[in-house]
């Protein structure tokens, strides 16, 4: 689903509401999640899913083909735990 699918698709759940404001609300959301996740928050979306930041911390990698090693700096990512109702509703 592209951004655009889900703004159109806000858009007709409350009546026809005009894009442009399906699109705010729908940007709105999107960046309270990420500014929270961004400051190490756990956002959770009861029966969807857990949002977590997680550290990564600096290790060692090899290149396989001439084993040089090198670092790998520190790094942040994001992980997302699927709740039991959704993945019950995916395997139905």
């Amino acid at each position: 689903m592209k951004r655009s699918d889900l703004i159109r698709s806000v858009a007709v759940q409350f009546k026809n509401m005009d894009l442009g404001v399906a699109a705010e609300i729908t940007d709105g959301v999107f960046n309270y999640l990420k500014g929270k996740i961004a400051d190490g928050a756990r956002v959770e979306l009861r029966g969807f899913g857990v949002f977590r930041p997680r550290n990564h911390m600096t290790r060692i990698g090899s290149n396989p083909k001439t084993g040089e090693r090198f670092a790998i700096g520190a790094s942040r990512t994001v992980h997302f735990r699927p709740s039991t109702k959704l993945i019950k509703e995916m395997n139905a």
